[in-house]
């Protein structure tokens, strides 16, 4: 069942929550059928080690979490203590009782509670200033709820809807909800003010369909004088459809 190889965390933590609700009512009824039931899933606890529980961090981002099922891993170390030389199980049972409780990390917006934990490389990368960035081939965006759902699933993110047909200048002023754009910065800042610690930098000659830079956003604008003053503010890039893709940031193109 250990270590996490194909699955992500949480598939792990909602399987071992299953196994230990149907476990839960063996209590009521020692036997020697039920004790083998607990028994097995206190042993597949146990095969945890600390490369595991810094899987949790790296892949979460919550040290809550890890520190929740170091407590479990411990309390079941000493409650098959318990079994084998006292035959009690009332630590077993706190165990159970404990893993139930993780549900709370599991729920439907579980990814959207964690924080965003940057790598070292992009640490590194977020510390660029907007000229830095540009000239070393990186962009950033703040990312919302639904693209930081596809990019802990590793999915490609694209426009909120790539078959809209709306003008750049509506685009740029009001961030519609039906855009075939995509606004990416050079500024960090910016893409905090956007998507929180969800900021993700991404490879300009990775990017799906074209890429206008302020210079051409302007143009394309009409020299439009609120564009410019937020091309400024914003260090606005924006990536729109070309004859041959929509608009699309493909994961491989982010660094995380």
């Amino acid at each position: 069942m250990w270590p996490f190889k194909k699955k992500t965390v949480k598939d792990y933590i909602s399987q071992i929550i299953r196994i230990a609700k149907r476990v839960k009512k063996d209590f009521k009824d020692i036997d020697k059928g039920r004790i083998n039931n607990i028994i097995r899933l206190l042993e597949r606890i146990k095969r945890f080690d600390l490369k595991q529980f810094s899987l949790i961090k790296k892949e979460t981002g919550s040290r809550k979490l890890m520190k929740e099922c170091e407590e479990v891993y411990n309390l079941t170390k000493e409650a098959l203590k318990d079994i084998n030389e006292l035959y009690k199980f009332g630590k077993a049972e706190q165990v159970v009782d404990k893993i139930i409780r993780l549900e709370t990390y599991i729920s439907k917006d579980f990814e959207n509670q964690i924080r965003f934990l940057p790598s070292k490389a992009l640490k590194k990368i977020l510390s660029f200033s907007p000229r830095q960035a540009v000239s070393k081939g990186y962009l950033f965006r703040g990312l919302t709820v639904s693209e930081y759902d596809k990019f802990l699933n590793n999915q490609d993110i694209f426009a909120k809807d790539p078959n809209a047909d709306i003008s750049l200048l509506d685009h740029v002023l009001n961030n519609p909800n039906e855009t075939q754009f995509i606004s990416l910065t050079a500024d960090v800042g910016r893409a905090r003010h956007f998507g929180g610690k969800k900021v993700v930098a991404v490879k300009m000659t990775e990017l799906k369909g074209n890429l206008l830079y302020p210079k051409d956003i302007e143009r394309d604008t009409g020299g439009d004088t609120q564009v410019k003053k937020l091309l400024k503010k914003n260090s606005e890039f924006v990536l729109s459809p070309s004859k041959t893709s929509f608009a699309c940031i493909p994961n491989e193109a982010i660094v995380n």
